[in-house]
């Protein structure tokens, strides 16, 4: 094989692995899985029997919500399980980005809602928005992070079949 054929062979191999790499890389996207209308998010719930997961964060200004979504929302153990039990949605609270309006105001109802007094607040509702559970930034990771979702949800079924 001569030179050319072989640069050939070798750039081809490169795209076929890079369109690879490139598709795994796309399928563990955390920012895929989250949405931002909460009514919506119910109904999905619903549908499909998960739970509901809201992040009131500070996008681009809270250093605690940064290292949970590093430690715990981009890793593959969370994301297993939230692809699986829930869905996902973001009440964004930035201050240097302004949201639109609509999505402002669901989210400052859903704070007060929700007597949200810091961030990251991340609670846990079941399929009918009931809270089930709360969460700050806690250190372990998102292996810890995943185990105490499934204490809320164990500790809500339990209580649901107890009345």
């Amino acid at each position: 094989m001569n030179l050319k054929t072989r640069l050939k062979a070798f750039a081809a191999l490169l795209f076929v692995a890079g369109a690879a790499f490139g598709e795994d890389q796309a399928a563990a996207v955390p920012g895929d899985l989250w949405r931002t209308d909460f009514e919506a998010a119910l109904t999905t719930a619903k549908d499909e029997g998960k739970a509901v997961l809201l992040d009131f964060t500070g996008s681009d200004w809270c250093v605690w919500c940064h290292r949970l979504e590093a430690e715990v929302f981009e890793q593959q153990a969370f994301l297993d399980y939230a692809r699986e039990h829930l869905v996902l949605v973001r009440l964004d609270f930035p201050r240097k980005t302004k949201l639109p309006t609509e999505l402002q105001a669901q989210n400052d109802a859903l704070s007060e809602r929700f007597d949200v007094g810091g961030y990251p607040t991340v609670i846990l509702l079941d399929a009918s928005g009931e809270e089930i559970g709360r969460l700050g930034y806690t250190q372990g990771g998102a292996k810890t992070f995943v185990r105490a979702l499934k204490k809320f949800r164990a500790e809500a079924t339990a209580s649901r079949e107890e009345s």
